[in-house]
């Protein structure tokens, strides 16, 4: 991949940040967005039968982000630092459409087929000063941030919009219960923090219950066969100093 890289030369010290991908089995791609460090963002796209580079999609604006994707429909949703939503065509490899949303920073992304609607979190980080040196102007905030938005799949259109614990990272969506589930980081670089995991009603948008956890919650996973949770934990800066082992949290319902 690397040398695929270089042929499209976006290899240089490391010019793109990857976070996060998708697969499209229907399309047999592979979608990766590209987070550019002052300058703007791109989607790499992977061929998964060659197994090759098929493309670098530019004009993905600030520190891209969040990706999910709709594979019935043929699109793939991408979020940036900036309140944006690229929607991408997975076939022709075009964006058909930006939105501009309320949500200021959709970190990640969850996309619901039967209702048609998108679940983001909206971190709440303090990114003025970048981003704005990044757009050249300044940009004005959307929304406070901790918290989750839920958009119209069509349009970005707001639905809902519930509040989180402070910095929400990781989300899952679980159809069967109409349950969301998001890990709250609990601040940036804490030398002693703490996080939780909040726990939605996808039906009424009301919390359902917040669990306290160690710091600092990431990355969440819902096994439905076992009605229980995995949450990958971070360490904080005390736990770091003293090179205590990261760990994985198993919560049972």
């Amino acid at each position: 991949l690397l040398k695929m890289l270089e042929r499209f030369k976006v290899t240089d010290d490391y010019q793109y940040k990857t976070r996060e991908l998708v697969v499209d089995k229907k399309n047999h791609r592979l979608f990766a967005p590209g987070l550019g460090l002052g300058f703007d963002s791109v989607l790499f796209v992977v061929n998964t039968d060659s197994l090759e580079l098929e493309k670098v999609m530019p004009g993905f604006g600030y520190n891209v982000a969040g990706i999910t994707v709709d594979e019935a429909n043929n699109r793939v949703f991408v979020s940036n630092m900036q309140g944006q939503i690229m929607v991408v065509n997975s076939q022709t490899l075009e964006i058909d459409d930006v939105w501009e949303v309320q949500a200021d920073q959709l970190l990640n992304l969850v996309y619901d087929p039967a209702q048609n609607r998108l679940f983001g979190v909206d971190q709440g980080i303090d990114r003025d000063a970048p981003r704005n040196l990044h757009l050249e102007r300044e940009y004005t905030r959307r929304s406070p941030g901790h918290q989750v938005f839920v958009l119209n799949a069509d349009n970005g259109e707001t639905l809902a919009v519930m509040p989180t614990g402070e910095v929400p990272i990781g989300l899952r969506f679980d159809e069967a219960s109409q349950r969301l589930f998001v890990a709250n980081r609990g601040g940036v670089r804490e030398e002693e923090g703490k996080g939780s995991v909040s726990i939605f009603d996808t039906v009424t948008y009301q919390p359902l219950q917040t669990i306290e956890l160690i710091p600092h919650p990431n990355s969440v996973e819902y096994i439905p066969a076992e009605k229980a949770l995995y949450v990958s934990v971070k360490n904080d800066g005390n736990s770091k100093k003293a090179e205590t082992p990261e760990s994985m949290v198993r919560i049972q319902f």
